[in-house]
């Protein structure tokens, strides 16, 4: 009896505990393991890569895992290229590449796979997705190095192609493929290798779709003036060395010399903008129907490249009819109805006037401030407005003057002061009858502590042209002047940050930057960085050496 109840104790206590632990199991997600970051690799090939004396059509590839092709041929860069498109063909762990172009005699080919072969679960792309042989006894072994920045901002351009022509023709790159190319990586970097021994025409394109030819004006380009030569490999530096045997080329969009309007607004009835597609000096407009339009208000967007026109009154035709010209002789007619609105008739003293104040509650103690009217200010009554110090009303009689939209209240600030300005209702009248709403503002004004001040002394020699100076706070443009090679420029009131100074060699003297053309062999005007950002902080000075010697090549 005593062993009968001790198994029957021992199969009751293994049960309970079958169960807790099925229970515990069953609140447990699975964790399905350490993610698979090893990249597919290439066991067998036929050939081998590095092969000579190729005579095939096909390359077999066999790897160490399953892998799936991801747009394989669209991802595929063959060099030099081939004229048909490559088939690929996945049968488990083998990979399968045919062509069907005849292959030149004694070349080496690169095929280059990127990240259209990966592995099955993780998508890694090969450790090695560079694949080579030749058609002749050895392989072509030489190679080229060089970087790609955008000629405006000196930014790496990242996947721009460049290609290598062994003809120099001013043609190539407008209608033929490139024997050579790659792709920059995120530095800007490009490495062409396995090229054969010789000089040779380069361009970087960033270019629309899957072309190599530069067949689009939206598309950028760079080029060398002279012929390249590839080196030896021990010839090229590393990648993280800083140098580079090949061309640093300045990538550029060409400007398109056929002028058009882009597009046009006609805005509450009492405004058209027009937006061209690059910068005009003058524009006019004439109404066809023979109206009189000379006194429309014209008023230029900050690049020139658009411009409103303000009406004398709200529009009342259905339509307008209009022929356009500009400086450049281009002539457009424009037909543009009138918009329906839904508000029922206008009323000449509707409110509704927009009014932006400036400094966001914070005055700069050496500036006016302005206000910025949403149309064209036709009256306004600042002897009714209250500008208060503390509990003292201060006397504005005289400080308040208008040009087109802005106001201007040019008041000689105490620093470090707190002031309120209030703007009763129906003080301000707009040139098509709305007037403001009661505006109350407050505002601080700074002191001459609150600034940094900063002298640059520059000796740019080798260069007797003009320099467009540019300041920038951030991505903020805040100051554009022409100088001089050697000048001294000064700031006596900038608000503490970082700020990176940018200088442009003006050679054609238009006080800004002008790009390149390919056709004229024309490159980009050249910019160049101060070498460091600039820390401006409070109540602080300081006085700046910049020595720069011009060379006209890039």
């Amino acid at each position: 009896m005593r062993t009968g109840l001790a198994r029957n104790s021992f199969e009751l206590i293994l049960l309970v505990s079958l169960l807790l632990l099925s229970g515990c199991a069953q609140q447990v997600a699975p964790t399905g393991g350490l993610a698979d970051e090893e990249p597919p690799k290439i066991l067998e090939s036929s050939p081998l890569n590095e092969s000579t004396n190729f005579e095939g059509s096909s390359i077999e590839l066999e790897f160490d895992e399953f892998v799936q092709l991801r747009d394989a041929s669209s991802k595929l860069i063959v060099s030099p290229p081939l004229e048909e498109p490559v088939v690929f063909t996945l049968r488990g762990k083998k990979v399968t590449v045919e062509w069907t172009d005849t292959l030149d005699d004694n070349t080496t080919y690169m095929f280059q796979f990127g990240e259209g072969i990966v592995d099955l679960h993780e998508s890694n792309p090969l450790d090695s997705n560079i694949f080579v042989f030749s058609t002749g006894p050895y392989l072509d072994s030489m190679e080229l190095k060089g970087v790609v920045k955008n000629a405006l901002d000196l930014n790496p351009a990242e996947g721009v192609w460049v290609m290598l022509y062994d003809q120099n023709i001013d043609s190539l790159p407008l209608t033929e493929l490139p024997r050579y190319f790659a792709k920059t990586n995120k530095q800007g970097i490009y490495h062409l290798k396995y090229l054969r021994p010789g000089d040779y025409k380069i361009f970087a394109l960033q270019s629309e779709g899957q072309g190599y030819t530069y067949d689009k004006p939206e598309e950028l380009i760079a080029f060398e003036d002279q012929l390249v030569s590839a080196v030896e490999p021990g010839l090229i530096n590393p990648l993280d060395s800083g140098e580079f045997v090949g061309p640093s080329m300045l990538l550029f969009q060409e400007v398109d010399s056929t002028q058009y309007v882009d597009e046009y607004l006609l805005s509450e009835n009492k405004v058209l903008i027009l937006k061209m597609n690059m910068p005009v000096e003058e524009l006019t407009l004439t109404d066809l129907t023979g109206n009189d339009i000379s006194s429309w208000v014209k008023e230029w967007g900050q690049n020139k490249d658009s411009v409103a026109f303000w009406f004398d009154s709200v529009m009342v035709a259905d339509s307008l009819y209009l022929r356009l010209e500009t400086d450049q002789g281009f002539i457009d007619t424009l037909n543009i109805r009138k918009r329906s609105s839904s508000k029922g008739k206008f009323k000449k003293k509707a409110k509704g006037l927009g009014l932006a104040v400036s400094g966001q509650g914070r005055q700069d103690f050496f500036k006016p401030l302005t206000i910025k009217a949403s149309e064209p200010v036709a009256d306004l009554m600042p002897e009714h407005w209250i500008l208060r110090l503390d509990s003292d009303t201060l006397d504005i009689t005289g400080l308040v003057t208008t040009d087109f939209k802005t106001i201007t209240l040019d008041f000689p600030w105490q620093q470090e002061s707190t002031y309120q300005l209030l703007i009763p209702d129906s003080t301000i009248y707009g040139k098509y009858g709305k007037t403001n709403d009661t505006l109350k503002y407050s505002y601080t004004v700074t002191s001459r502590e609150d600034y940094g001040q900063m002298t640059f002394n520059l000796d740019f020699q080798g260069y007797s042209e003009g320099l467009v100076w540019q300041l920038y706070l951030g991505e903020k443009l805040k100051d554009e002047r022409v100088v001089r090679t050697k000048a001294s420029i000064r700031y006596d009131y900038l608000k503490p940050g970082k700020y990176q100074i940018r200088a442009i060699f003006d050679t054609n003297g238009n006080g800004a930057w002008d790009t390149g053309n390919y056709k004229s062999k024309l490159q980009p005007e050249k910019v160049i960085y101060y070498e460091e950002l600039i820390e401006v902080r409070s109540n602080w000075e300081e006085e700046i050496e910049w020595q720069y010697l011009f060379q006209k090549t890039n």
